[in-house]
């Protein structure tokens, strides 16, 4: 078995290793810790518990303390930081005040305080940038279980025998989809994904005299900037991938819903006779509308971020093309 290399492993990456061992599986370690490692942890994961099917509360229960903890910590560390950056005013007016009354020597000191609080406010800065993508990152893994789940519930639901609605394992199924998919729109409401937009285009022009050092300079501007794009595509496909998914899952659902009205039971909401309120179990016509429509927003904007990435590639090359004259 493949030992693990030394190296920082996070609350939740750790949480997320011990609930793979105890699914009995090798774990390989990537160089990186990134999404693609947690995504791995959470497909390995997913089958074991659901294929065990002895306390399934008991996963989501793992899960929601793996989430709960990353949430916490990151208010946690908001505090505090907030708590430092009103220390940080109060030693600013407190030096203005020194100065105004022209206690130099006070005034330093206040100005020593002021710079040492600052720099623990950036590092604070920098922890609280890390804690909210581990919140954002369990989150997506809690949102990827749960649909997991999702999907094999409406399995089990099609394979229902006709008319035994009223049985309790039956209500015990379509209670389970209801409850998971309130989870799912509840995590996704709340993680602070980073907003998904094209990110304003530089501009830099070539001027007469540039040499080449500074042509490179400001080509490697725009490369950046493509390089933005670029990872802005990438989990923008990452999020059509997901909502494609919950889609999927809605869609098939509703195709239950509507099979199982055919035979007396109940009209899903959205459809002819369907009721005013979204019974238990049942899959709105406006939700898998809203889902297709965020789905057609992110390709448009993966669109915009595809086109604003050539167009600055196209750019630096007009000026690495252009370079000459003196350094």
């Amino acid at each position: 078995m493949d030992k693990a290399p030394a190296q920082p492993v996070t609350a939740f990456g750790e949480h997320a290793l011990s609930a793979a061992r105890m699914c009995g599986r090798a774990i390989r370690w990537p160089a990186g810790m990134g999404h693609a490692w947690i995504w791995v942890v959470a497909t390995v994961i997913a089958p074991c518990a659901l294929g065990a099917q002895a306390s399934p509360g008991q996963v989501d229960q793992d899960w929601l303390v793996v989430y709960q903890g990353a949430r916490q910590a990151y208010y946690t560390a908001l505090a505090e930081r907030n708590a430092l950056r009103s220390s940080r005013e109060e030693l600013i007016d407190q030096r203005n005040l020194a100065i105004a009354r022209r206690d130099n020597e006070r005034a330093d000191q206040l100005l020593a305080e002021y710079q040492q609080k600052a720099e623990e406010l950036d590092r604070a800065d920098a922890e609280l940038r890390r804690l909210e993508e581990e919140w954002v990152e369990a989150g997506e893994v809690l949102i990827g279980w749960v649909d997991a789940n999702r999907e094999i519930v409406t399995q089990q639901l099609e394979g229902w025998p006709t008319g035994a609605e009223d049985d309790d394992r039956f209500r015990q199924l379509e209670a389970r989809f209801d409850s998971l998919t309130s989870l799912r729109d509840s995590v996704d409401a709340e993680i602070p994904r980073v907003p998904l937009e094209v990110p304003p285009m530089p501009n830099v022009q070539r001027r007469p005299g540039d040499g080449q050092a500074e042509l490179r300079r400001k080509a490697t501007i725009y490369e950046d900037y493509a390089d933005v794009c670029q990872r802005r595509i990438d989990k923008v496909g990452e999020r059509m991938d997901e909502l494609t998914r919950a889609r999927d899952i809605e869609d098939a659902k509703a195709g239950f819903d509507r099979g199982l009205a055919a035979f007396g039971g109940r009209v899903p909401v959205g459809l002819p006779g369907g009721g005013l309120e979204r019974p238990t179990g049942d899959t709105t016509v406006t939700d898998l509308r809203t889902l297709s429509q965020r789905i057609e927003d992110l390709e448009e904007l993966q669109r915009d971020l595809e086109a604003a990435r050539d167009e600055a590639l196209v750019r630096a090359s007009a000026l690495l093309g252009g370079a000459g004259g003196s350094e």
